[in-house]
């Protein structure tokens, strides 16, 4: 009876009538697998009509028996692969005002294997190739894999991407310029908040800061030779970036004077009375030892 049972099989495929299943062995896995009866005997396996027949026949042990019995498959062998239905294309939700509603587009989400809607304007800022419909994006880069173009048509999202520089005057970047500081956005994305960066205006420096300030400095005596020219020092008490134009060149030992700020001071040296041994020109008592007086008729340090 279980031979013409998989007879009446046979020929219900051979008609193109829709068959059950057959059961054949799996021996690589101590089992018993569905297969079409057409797959069983161009493999030449024997074909049971069901399950419990295969797993008796060929699983004496009932420990066997009892794992072929519950084994799972994830289809008949010999059957063609089941064809999903994509779900409807989903509707982006627009981000502009009621009556500016973007024209949204698809691009490729390679980070999260989906593609996303977006404005034209976005995808040509962010240099993303743009698809008119969700199903052309999905078809033209998850084609080699059914589990990615469902996921791709399913994904969901909460909004369509547009452009925003957070370096706007109505953005937190706006920070940036009122403390008189360079602002970048990385990323013009409106999905990609929070990156936006303060930055040293030049000639100033110090490292970027995201979402904050600047520590900025700069010296005013860096390059400038006018103090050094004149053999003075030049001194920029106060680093900050917007403290500028406060340097001053002072005078050098042994010389004396006041500081001048942005500009050379006046320095002196008297080298009668001064000892200081950086004074290799000074008297140093030399006159006076020798009985007479001492007198510098130009005290211009230099």
């Amino acid at each position: 009876m279980r031979h013409l049972a998989i007879a009446a099989l046979l020929a219900a495929g051979a008609q193109g009538q829709d068959a059950e299943p057959v059961w054949v062995p799996a021996f690589a896995s101590r089992a018993c697998r569905p297969a079409t009866a057409a797959r069983a005997e161009e493999q030449g396996k024997t074909a049971f009509a069901t399950r419990r027949e295969c797993c008796q026949a060929n699983r004496a042990r009932l420990g066997d028996f009892n794992f072929c019995m519950t084994r799972k498959w994830k289809g008949v062998l010999g059957a063609p692969p089941a064809t999903a239905t994509p779900e409807p294309e989903l509707e982006p939700v627009p981000t502009a005002e009621p009556g500016a509603e973007p024209e949204a587009v698809w691009w490729p989400a390679f980070a999260s294997r989906a593609c996303r809607p977006g404005t034209a304007e976005a995808a040509d800022v962010l240099g993303q190739p743009a698809f008119a419909t969700r199903r052309e994006c999905c078809q033209a880069h998850r084609a080699g894999r059914l589990g990615d173009f469902n996921f791709c048509m399913r994904r969901q999202w909460k909004n369509v991407v547009d452009v925003l520089d957070e370096c706007c005057a109505t953005c937190e970047g706006a920070v940036c310029g009122e403390a008189a500081q360079d602002c970048e956005d990385p990323n013009l994305s409106s999905v990609s908040t929070g990156d936006w960066q303060c930055k040293c205006p030049a000639p100033s420096v110090g490292d970027a800061v995201t979402a904050g300030l600047a520590s900025c400095v700069i010296d005013e005596c860096e390059g400038r030779t006018l103090c050094s020219d004149a053999e003075q020092a030049c001194v920029d008490a106060d680093t900050d970036y917007q403290s500028l134009n406060d340097w001053e060149c002072q005078c050098v030992a042994p010389s004396a004077g006041a500081a001048v700020t942005a500009g050379l001071a006046s320095c002196v040296i008297d080298e009668c009375s001064v000892t200081d041994a950086l004074c290799e020109t000074c008297a140093k008592g030399t006159c006076a030892a020798a009985g007479q007086a001492c007198a510098d008729g130009n005290q211009d340090h230099l």
